[in-house]
């Protein structure tokens, strides 16, 4: 089995919040600002070799699919929940 390599996070984020407490309309509330900083290796919970790329699932919930040139694949590194897909067809 291969081991893991770092270069494949390269490019990669890991999304998550900060707390910031905050007074609005006279009462104390707190806010969830995100926040973005590069993934670590710390970060990832689990990883699969495919051959020619790697599937990293990180524990802010991407699943993020990199070839094992360290790049990431644009169409696999969707966002968890979006169910968004590009393109579509022009009916006339």
């Amino acid at each position: 089995m291969a081991r893991f390599d770092q270069k494949w996070l390269e490019g990669l984020t890991y999304l998550s919040s900060e707390k910031k407490k905050t007074v609005k309309d006279g009462r104390p509330v707190t806010q969830n600002i995100p926040t973005e900083r590069p993934l670590a290796e710390a970060d990832v919970l689990d990883w699969k070799d495919l051959g020619d790329s790697v599937v990293i699932v990180a524990g802010d919930g991407q699943k993020h699919k990199v070839s094992k040139g360290g790049k990431a694949d644009a169409a696999a590194d969707e966002k968890k929940g979006t169910g968004k897909k590009e393109g579509g067809s022009d009916a006339s």
